[in-house]
């Protein structure tokens, strides 16, 4: 008999005319009722053995409870049983028998102030004793044979045999995140999550960034926390600041809030110099329109992409001596807005001369704070060491080019941003001193490296695979063995 129909045969029998709505029963708003933790924006409750993870949610999830559910570790049966009574004992589910020691959980019962326990399974009364002495024990039998239920304890009777207790204090503006793919076994800690007041959502892949769907029910739900229940979940504070985006429903052309996946085809150049490219040719909407019809010329599924210069490397130092001539981001504005209104990517382009690429990063801060808005770093148009000595290609260490990568991380986390899009473009490679050095794997952005076709990139293809795992290219031809390498460029804009 499978687990489910198991828990509905013992369920059938229940009078509820006799023991009246579970929810309720010995309910005294008198006594102590449990109470849920002070749950943080996000929290992750990891391990790959059940019954550790099932003491891990308690450890995190519940402050206090009176009532706790014991079940057999190991018997599946009577864990979607424990599971199902969860509910109505309104406190955690722990597992005996199995990895965690009798005293570990006993010390857990004893944190929690259980007075009662609701035993599922066959849990012997010795090691029952030994982990709550003082408790009253109630037995809830979960033994099938040929099809019917061996034990003649009904659910809803058993929990009536607890000692009273309060109202509960529950987690109502938290979500529980699983992930159903993942080959792990949640139940109990689900159970736990479930029993505390969370409302739990499926994850597939454990992004909650990544699908539409995600990002909806995560919009809809307007929680305040969430328990990222299993391994793929990442860090907790990486889980909170991918649920802080993806709560705000704020989605990327496409679906969902990761750059990752999708390729990007369009237009460069400047809105200001119909010199720089085929992007200033023509008014806003112009340029809108003939970014879509490009795009879509060259893949259907592609997103269309305006890659706007926002600062130009010059001969000459200029007013503010910097060999670079910026563009005031308000006259970059409209065509920025006209661009994500229409659903396409925005990509501002950046080639810094003799400043930082973070000092002209925060020139732009007002229009980097917008969603759908990305960043081109032109390596080369950087010149750390001073005057070029005319327009020619420059050099700039890895450490400053990290330092703009974290500046822009700063401002998708500090935003509740969708993944930002990152082009890292060294058409004159190697531009960056050692690219191995640079970390470009950090969870609020999607790099692309864009490097020129006509010569060797050795010092980008002997970087590690860590480095590069991931990473899109402009190129796929290069072949980086441990790049994203899906056949097709990621990123093209043409001028």
């Amino acid at each position: 008999m499978s687990a489910l129909v198991a828990v509905a045969s013992l369920l059938a029998g229940c009078a509820t005319d006799d023991v009246g709505d579970v929810g309720d029963w010995r309910k005294d708003p008198g006594l102590p009722g449990a109470v849920v933790a002070n749950l943080p924006t996000g929290i992750t409750v990891a391990s790959d053995v059940p019954a550790e993870l099932a003491l891990i949610a308690s450890q995190t999830i519940f402050a206090a409870a009176p009532a706790v559910v014991l079940v057999e570790d190991g018997d599946p049966e009577a864990e979607a049983a424990a599971a199902e009574a969860a509910d109505e004992v309104d406190g955690p589910v722990l597992a005996v028998g199995g990895v965690i020691s009798d005293d570990g959980l006993r010390i857990e019962l004893e944190r929690l102030g259980a007075t009662g326990v609701l035993v599922v399974g066959d849990v012997e009364d010795a090691t029952l004793r030994s982990i709550a002495p003082a408790a009253t024990a109630v037995r809830l039998k979960s033994s099938w044979a040929a099809g019917t239920p061996t034990g003649d304890t009904e659910i809803a009777g058993a929990i009536a045999q607890l000692p009273e207790r309060g109202k509960p204090q529950q987690a109502t503006e938290a979500v529980a995140l699983v992930d159903p793919d993942a080959d792990e076994d949640v139940t109990l800690a689900v159970a736990t999550a479930r029993a505390a007041g969370a409302v739990v959502i499926e994850v597939p892949g454990g992004d909650p960034r990544a699908s539409h769907a995600s990002v909806d029910a995560l919009a809809n739900a307007q929680a305040l926390s969430a328990i990222g229940i299993g391994t793929t979940f990442g860090s907790s504070s990486q889980l909170a600041a991918r649920f802080r985006a993806a709560s705000t429903g704020v989605e990327l052309p496409g679906g969902g809030q990761l750059v990752t996946g999708s390729r990007y085809v369009g237009l460069a150049g400047s809105p200001v110099s119909p010199s720089l490219g085929a992007l200033g040719r023509q008014d806003v909407d112009a340029t809108v329109t003939r970014a879509a019809e490009v795009a879509g010329a060259v893949d259907p599924d592609a997103v269309p992409t305006l890659e706007i210069a926002a600062t130009v490397a010059a001969p000459a130092a200029g007013e503010d001596g910097d060999f670079s001539n910026e563009t005031p981001a308000d006259e970059l504005r409209p065509l920025v807005e006209a661009g994500l209104a229409a659903g396409q990517s925005v990509v501002l382009d950046f080639q810094p001369g003799g400043s930082t690429f973070v000092e002209q990063l925060a020139e732009y801060r007002d229009l980097l704070d917008l969603p759908g808005v990305g960043v081109a770093l032109d390596l080369e148009w950087r010149y750390p060491d001073g005057a070029p000595g005319g327009l020619v290609a420059g050099r700039v260490p890895a450490a400053e080019v990290d330092e703009a990568l974290a500046y822009l991380a700063d401002v998708v986390v500090d935003g509740a941003l969708p993944q930002k899009l990152v082009v890292l473009r060294d058409d004159a490679t190697p531009s960056v001193d050692d690219p191995g050095a640079l970390d470009l794997q950090r969870d609020p952005l999607g790099v692309v490296v864009s490097l020129p076709g006509d010569v060797d990139a050795p010092a980008w293809s002997t970087a590690a695979d860590d480095v590069m795992a991931g990473v899109r290219l402009t190129l796929p031809s290069w072949g980086l063995p441990a790049a994203a390498d899906d056949g097709t460029p990621a990123y093209v804009v043409y001028r």
